[in-house]
């Protein structure tokens, strides 16, 4: 019996071990996912009054002693929060996003409507039900045979060798396919990601990952809305770097 007992506290004890190795209590600090900003946005970090902040990079976003983030140009960085000692206590991560006027809160610059050949169509920025704050609704009046006829975009500014996350928020009037895209305007207007997207009457957050092929300001984010006479409802744009 002594011999029973003193194995199943032997058994107890490792799976308690095991428990504590493979279970690690993360720091409140510490999150799973970054910080999502826009250029402006400031972010309050909680922490100790002794915590000395630290930005991996304070062109991107600088952090102040009280812990308050802001936001300056796009790019993904790292708040650490270090002792006196000079430890890290908590870190993290806090992107700052490429896409201008993402939640079309500033009507529709630097938004642009592409049309192409018979397309026709407008935009209007307004209050949506399913979003959080206004979206941008494309009416299209006069539907092309291609997708790439008619389209909303804007310049964005990418880095050679860097792999980034596309998300955004968007529904039709019934089901129907866009096409997300992002394209070099010259020379030759190379496609350096396409993704088609099965939109439906109800808003969804998509997200897809893709790594640039090139440096440069001369890409455009599209989303191809030609080849259906449906509106499309689009919000909260956001093109993050990941690290």
């Amino acid at each position: 019996m002594k011999q029973q007992l003193t194995l199943l506290l032997i058994a107890a004890c490792i799976t308690l071990c095991a428990f504590k190795i493979t279970n690690p209590v993360k720091s409140p600090q510490q999150k799973e996912s970054p910080n999502l900003l826009n250029v402006g946005d400031t972010l309050k970090l909680k922490g100790d009054k002794n915590l000395i902040w630290q930005s991996s990079d304070s062109s991107i976003a600088r952090v102040d002693k009280e812990g308050l983030v802001t936001a300056l140009t796009s790019g993904t960085v790292l708040i650490m929060a270090n002792t006196k000692d000079g430890k890290v206590k908590y870190t993290n991560e806090v992107a700052v996003n490429l896409i201008k006027n993402s939640e079309f809160e500033n009507d529709l610059a630097p938004w642009k409507l592409l049309l192409q050949k018979e397309a026709k169509a407008t935009v209007v920025t307004d209050l949506q039900d399913g979003f959080n704050k206004k979206a941008a609704k494309i009416i299209i009046e006069t539907k092309p045979a291609n997708d790439f006829e008619l389209a909303l975009g804007q310049l964005i500014s990418l880095k050679e060798g860097k792999t980034y996350e596309i998300s955004f928020k968007a529904k039709s009037e019934s089901k129907r396919d866009i096409k997300v895209v992002v394209q070099q305007l010259y020379p030759g207007n190379a496609v350096y990601f396409s993704q088609k997207v099965n939109l439906t009457e109800q808003p969804n957050t998509y997200k897809y990952n893709f790594k640039s092929a090139i440096t440069g300001s001369d890409v455009r984010l599209k989303f191809n809305l030609g080849g259906s006479d449906k509106a499309i409802y689009i919000d909260a744009v956001f093109i993050r770097e990941l690290l």
